[in-house]
């Protein structure tokens, strides 16, 4: 097993755990060395067992899973037609969940953020009229939670594709920046929708919802809506113009 030096931290569940891993092996998400993170998995949970440590039981779960596609991946792989595209590689849902949760972070941190700056505004004593109109501000402007449920609705119409075709894409959140800020560089504000509407693939849309997220945390974009359940409009701020 690979040498992995790290000191015992508290992880929110199995999935951040397994991004603190290959972050630690600086592996790419989209070809997960099965065999060595599964090690370093269980070694962890041994080291927290022996801690006296309460471990979860989506952590053995998971523990369980990591074994089941190391096991798969060890098995001689079928003779397929080089046209065959719904060959199936066992990471696929786990590289799926791992991305989604990573969008979760990401939105638990950008609201983590906008709370404290509203706090440090109550905490300067403005009035009350910029106050409301802050709070309106972070509750409206930045729905990131309407973000998330319009990129679960679009997901559901994309059918799954196997894992070996993103890696031959090997879609990056960066290019997906690029993409974005060269769509909202001529002023004219860009539809969510019409954004995830350009993946092909499941997993691309995921790393299209993270750029987004990236560019909004930057504040160089930011998220609106002219209506509640309604469209989500991506525009460039000033703080973007500045930079052009």
């Amino acid at each position: 097993m690979d040498k992995l030096n790290v000191k015992l931290e508290v992880f929110e569940g199995p999935l951040d755990l397994l991004l603190y891993l290959i972050k630690e092996n600086k592996m790419d998400i989209y070809d997960i060395k099965v065999s060595v993170i599964t090690a370093q998995y269980i070694a962890m949970l041994d080291m927290m067992t022996k801690m006296d440590m309460d471990i979860a039981t989506e952590f053995m779960v998971m523990a369980a899973t990591l074994m089941y596609i190391k096991s798969k991946m060890l098995l001689p792989a079928e003779t397929v037609s080089e046209d065959d595209i719904d060959v199936e590689d066992p990471r696929r849902d786990l590289v799926s969940q791992l991305l989604e949760y990573k969008i979760f972070k990401k939105i638990a941190e950008l609201l983590a953020e906008k709370e404290a700056a509203m706090a440090e505004t109550y905490r300067r004593d403005v009035s009350k009229e910029m106050a409301m109109y802050v709070s309106r501000e972070l509750l409206f402007d930045t729905s990131f939670y309407e973000l998330l449920d319009a990129f679960r609705d679009l997901m559901e119409r994309v059918n799954n594709v196997a894992i070996h075709e993103v890696v031959k894409e090997d879609y990056k959140v960066e290019d997906k920046i690029r993409t974005i800020q060269e769509w909202v560089g001529n002023e004219e504000p860009l539809r969510v929708s019409d954004l995830l509407k350009l993946s092909r693939n499941k997993l691309e849309m995921v790393v299209y919802v993270l750029a987004v997220l990236e560019l909004a945390r930057l504040k160089e974009i930011k998220i609106m809506q002219n209506e509640v359940f309604g469209e989500i409009w991506i525009y460039k701020t000033q703080n973007r113009l500045s930079k052009l």
